[in-house]
């Protein structure tokens, strides 16, 4: 239905059927159900996002959040069938709600239930967007995001689906603004300075760091200089606690696109220690542990983490 941008410049051709994808903007598009959404957009003619717009002067970007709630239910009473635009998980993969100074968003519509995020800059340490010289305060939405390049990765690497035991889709991940901005600058820094720094990327608690860093491993894992060589041939992620490290395995196992990518490192100390030798010399593509995994010896080291060894806190 797509294609995305390749890994590699190398074929022409797949470099054409990228350049040939049809991104449009509908306005004020009516629903089967006669309800009218201010923004549709689409790739190859396939729904992918909504948006209610309202203006601060009149109304603010939580009447756009109750017009989801209230007005655009997916399965209205007395109504036989469902809105495809709205339902959940065919219909659009996230729905924004904005303004002149806010945006929110949300994968799933459950009417009064539904969940909205922010998907804001921040404004001085504080919430919000900061004012804008030539414009609206959320103007990066449709400058940066909605980007022709920007919103295809999204589509493409970003968006995660979660699935139950019986594998029906339960869940969308779409990614907040400072998780889509930390991951990209870190991508562009590592290809900027090649491997071997170290940075240091700041999340609040419940902030989705957990998700920023299995993010991060997908992209190092499959990233390629200008030259088209592999920059990383292993990503190693080391966390310092147990429980992290069960959900930081969990969300790469779910972010995951190929089986057999992800070697997760289990048992005791010293069997985790070989275990951890076999994966980095098999050349698993993601390892997730603990730092107990190291030998203790190289935990005591007065130069860990190794030299030149990337960081991500």
């Amino acid at each position: 239905m797509a294609q995305f941008r390749p890994a590699l410049g190398m074929n022409p051709e797949l470099q054409a059927r990228y350049a040939a994808n049809r991104l449009r903007v509908l306005r004020q598009v009516r629903t089967s159900h006669d309800d009218i959404i201010d923004l549709v957009l689409c790739l190859n003619g396939i729904p992918v996002a909504t948006a209610e717009i309202k203006t601060d002067f009149t109304q603010d970007v939580n009447r756009a959040i109750d017009q989801y709630r209230f007005d655009r239910l997916p399965r209205p009473k007395g109504r036989a069938s469902a809105e495809p635009l709205l339902d959940f998980p065919r219909g659009a993969l996230v729905h924004f709600a904005l303004s002149n100074r806010d945006v929110h968003m949300a994968t799933r519509l459950l009417g009064p239930a539904t969940q909205f995020l922010p998907f804001n800059l921040g404004d001085r340490g504080g919430a919000g967007n900061p004012p804008h010289a030539d414009g609206h305060r959320t103007h990066y939405l449709w400058e940066q995001v909605w980007q022709r390049d920007s919103w295809l990765e999204i589509i493409e690497r970003y968006l995660v689906t979660l699935r139950d035991e019986k594998k029906r889709i339960r869940a969308i991940i779409f990614p907040r603004y400072h998780q889509l901005d930390a991951t990209r600058r870190l991508v562009q820094a590592v290809l900027a300075d090649g491997p071997g720094g170290k940075y240091l990327i700041q999340h609040s608690a419940g902030s989705g760091k957990t998700n920023s860093i299995a993010w991060t491993a997908h992209f190092l894992s499959d990233l390629h200089d200008a030259g088209h060589h592999k920059l990383f041939s292993s990503v190693l992620v080391v966390s310092d606690r147990n429980v992290l490290d069960v959900q930081l395995q969990d969300a790469i196992f779910d972010f995951q696109r190929t089986t057999g990518v992800v070697e997760t490192i289990t048992g005791d100390d010293a069997s985790k220690s070989q275990q951890l030798a076999q994966a980095l010399s098999g050349g698993k593509k993601i390892i997730v542990c603990t730092i107990q995994t190291f030998p203790l010896p190289w935990r005591r080291c007065a130069s860990w983490p190794p030299p030149r060894a990337s960081a991500l806190r």
